[in-house]
């Protein structure tokens, strides 16, 4: 047996699960893959492009599994997503529509409020430390009070925004 098995050859490459690498069933009038392919433990690329498979429950443990070629088989949507986050090193070839990713602030959106935000805390802090001392009164201790906590508001957001920045890169 060959290490690439066509459909005409499944029932000896089930036999000889532990030889396959490259399966290529695309094409063929299958609906569902045998349970037997679980124990294709060498398996590296399997073709399924073109069949009616809807279910990839037999495939699921095969962990060196490397490409997953599966345009127009009526594969569910959120079986896909599923398979992708459990084997994230196969790469899946469909026609489903990819995952949206995350949307968020850019970075240099955020770097320009950061710098904003720090220089308003600079002024917030030089405030507190200057017009609180000089006055001695409770209008100038309420107004430092009150800039100091405008100052940790902005910066509360920055750190925000950066974060929400940082997410939207990772994913």
């Amino acid at each position: 047996m060959s290490a690439l098995a066509k459909f005409d050859q499944l029932e000896s490459a089930l036999a000889q699960a532990s030889a396959v690498e490259h399966l290529d069933l695309s094409g063929q009038p299958i609906e569902a893959l045998p349970p037997e392919m679980g124990k294709m433990t060498r398996l590296k690329i399997l073709d399924i492009t073109g069949t009616r498979v809807a279910d990839l429950g037999p495939i699921w443990g095969i962990e060196g599994l490397a490409v997953l070629r599966c345009k127009g088989a009526p594969l569910p949507k959120a079986q896909l997503e599923a398979f992708q986050e459990l084997r994230p090193d196969c790469q899946v070839q469909s026609d489903a529509p990819k995952k949206a990713q995350p949307s968020g602030p850019s970075l240099a959106l955020v770097g320009r409020n950061m710098l904003s935000i720090l220089l308003l805390t600079a002024a917030t802090y030089l405030a507190m430390r200057w017009i609180t001392p000089t006055t001695h009164s409770a209008d100038g201790f309420l107004l430092g009070f009150a800039l100091g906590l405008y100052g940790l508001a902005l910066l509360a957001s920055g750190i925000v925004l950066l974060a929400k920045a940082l997410a939207g890169r990772r994913a």
